[in-house]
């Protein structure tokens, strides 16, 4: 592709003339048109805020409502003078997000030429957005084309100071179809990007800020072990983890944050994002440990039972909030995987955006105890009419090349009347049992 810009080359020669690195450097500031590049709809971005992407980068890309908040999160928060670094930049959103909510430099750093491209034309793309005159921060931000664990190198091209990183963030490309999602397979290596920074990062209260974008599925194990990796090169810096939901039943974002981004006395935040764009909903804690309540002995008809947001049970928070409903009155079904559940005594009366805390809740109405197959789907809806469902979601582990199969013949043997039932239906975890829960939970 042609790149239409005004761009810079560095190029850095050892004694005995021999070529020894070589950096681009692109200027938003001084980016012109890029006509090779489509432009892309972000959906919860404000209308006409659109951005560039390389063809295998668009589905990585951060979306901008989970960057501009993250970039809220910093707000007021002690960080040290200087720009924003972020080690493996991709498209650029998150970093555009930093530089227009923190009002301070930023800086990418970016291998693939084009990606590098389109997060310069981003960044200037949301500079051009939110103002209408130039901002000191965007005519001193720069991205990279280049190796960010070679520090040196780009600091030398870039004219970086010892000390005078503001804060070190990165999101570290993974395998796409990875099943381990292990520290190993991350690019660029944690430990030589942190190491090779080390010297370049601005330090407040004895300590640097770093952001860290990681896998959703890293266990705890290798989340201690990322955590170690951090105080090889910092030793007794405080960090915490934060989880993140869209929805869905599953954790979207894992990051941890430490120094002095970390100080905040707690150990582990959660954030749900509403569909609708509006606050995401946050929960912190200072506890370590879960207090898990104890497991249901038994469920019958008149219980009630909620699926809760995975990154709420993830994150080890979801005991504080059911406390905070339920007091005592509740306990665990299934306190792990995609739909963990709670049985309670009462309704779960909720604010608006404590609903999205949990993925259903209703009342049991009725108890199934044969198998529910394609052979047998028929059978259970006579049953479900029986009790007035009109509606009915399935809301467990199956054979995912069955269940859409059973729920098609479902929601047609229901046919739905004017004053029919609309719910779900989970399986006990550890028995042949169904519970049939009407959403009408009064």
């Amino acid at each position: 592709m042609a790149y239409h810009l005004k761009a810079s080359s560095f190029v850095l020669i050892s004694p005995n003339s021999e070529v020894i690195y070589m950096a681009e450097v692109f200027l938003p500031a001084q980016l012109s048109v890029l006509p090779d590049f489509a432009y892309h709809d972000d959906k919860t971005a404000p209308m006409g805020l659109n951005f560039v992407h390389t063809i295998d980068s668009k589905p990585l890309s951060t979306p901008w409502q989970v960057s501009e908040f993250r970039g809220s999160l910093l707000q007021g928060q002690p960080l040290p003078d200087g720009p924003i670094l972020d080690c493996a930049c991709g498209s650029g959103i998150q970093l555009s997000a930093l530089g227009h909510v923190l009002q301070r430099p930023v800086y990418g750093i970016e291998l693939d030429p084009e990606r590098a491209l389109a997060s310069a034309k981003n960044i200037q793309t949301t500079h051009d957005f939110f103002h209408q005159q130039v901002q000191p921060w965007f005519s001193r931000s720069k991205v990279f084309v280049g190796d960010s664990t070679d520090a040196n190198a780009i600091c030398t091209v870039g004219s970086i100071e010892k000390q005078s990183i503001a804060m070190l963030y990165i999101d570290p490309a993974r395998p796409r179809n990875s099943r381990t999602h292990g520290i190993e397979e991350m690019e660029p290596p944690l430990d030589r990007v942190l190491k090779a920074w080390q010297p370049y990062l601005a330090l407040l209260d004895g300590f640097p800020a770093l952001c860290f974008d990681l896998s959703p599925r890293l266990s705890a194990v290798q989340r201690e072990e990322i955590e170690g990796i951090v105080l090889s090169c910092f030793s007794n810096i405080p960090m915490f983890w934060q989880w993140s939901s869209r929805g869905g039943g599953r954790t979207d974002r894992l990051m941890l944050w430490a120094g002095c981004i970390a100080q905040q006395g707690f150990s582990r935040r959660y954030i749900r994002y509403p569909p609708d764009q509006t606050a995401p909903f946050v929960i912190t804690t200072e506890h370590r440990e879960s207090h898990s309540n104890a497991l249901a002995e038994s469920l019958h008809v008149g219980m009630y039972i909620s699926i809760l947001d995975t990154a709420l049970v993830e994150c080890q928070l979801a005991d504080e909030w059911l406390t905070s409903k339920f007091a005592d009155e509740y306990r665990w079904i299934q306190p792990e995987g995609r739909r963990p559940m709670v049985c309670h005594t009462r309704s779960c009366v909720l604010d608006q955006r404590e609903e999205f805390l949990i993925q259903s809740t209703g009342k049991i109405v009725a108890q199934y105890e044969l198998a529910i197959e394609p052979s047998t789907v028929e059978e259970f809806a006579r049953f479900a009419i029986s009790h007035g469902f009109g509606k009915l979601t399935l809301r467990f582990e199956m054979d995912p090349e069955q269940q859409p199969v059973i729920q098609k013949t479902l929601d047609y043997a229901l046919r739905p009347g004017p004053h029919s039932r609309t719910g779900f239906v989970v399986q006990h975890p550890n028995k042949l049992q169904y519970f049939l829960c009407s959403s009408e939970t009064k």
